[in-house]
Order: structure tokens, then sequence, then C-alpha cells
């Protein structure tokens, strides 16, 4: 069965939160509970917080495109294209700043 981005987000998560409970002397149980045995409400809360960790993410991403497209954006000359500064070359922040939900 193929997980959704947002589960893939809810998922990562509860990993990160499971890693952290472990290194505490006593953890709760609860703490230590794996994504499947959460229930429902638990998942939705684990996959707000992705979709907002992944949105901020975005965010920060849209804004260095932004910079480095008004820092690139003059016309070339021979030391621009020796070290391949053209703004075409940021076509990767698209696939980045994209919500692939």
């Amino acid at each position: 069965m193929s997980e959704t981005i947002r589960e893939q987000r809810g998922r990562l998560v509860r990993e990160a939160w499971v890693t952290w409970a472990r290194e505490h002397p006593a953890p709760k149980s609860g703490w230590l509970t794996g994504w499947d045995e959460l229930d429902e409400m638990q998942r939705e809360v684990d996959m707000r917080i992705g979709e907002a960790v992944a949105a901020a993410e975005r965010e920060r991403i849209r804004q260095l495109a932004i910079h480095y497209h008004a820092t690139w954006s003059r016309p070339c000359d021979a030391d621009d294209q020796h070290l391949g500064l053209h703004t075409h070359h940021l076509s990767p922040f698209a696939d980045l700043i994209a919500d692939p939900q």
C-alpha cells in the first residue's frame, strides 16, 4: 500500500519523537509508541506537524530562490559564464517549492 506524502511526513515526525524519547532516562511509555500503534488522532497531530515543517521549509527555499534570482538576474559576463551563474540554473528550486500534495 502506498503512503501519502502527508503520512510520510507524519511517520518522520513520529520517528524523530521516538528517537528523542529514547534519549531520556525514564521516558513515558506513550512517548515510545510507534506510528503503527498510534490512534487516528495522534497520527493526525504528527501529520499536521510534518505539514507545518514542510510548509516552513518550502517558504525558506522560496525566499532563497527569490534572493538568488535577484542576485543573478543581471547580464552575464565572462566570470558568470565560467561559474555557471545563470538564472535558468534556479529551476531546481521549482521542484523544492512545490507542494506535492
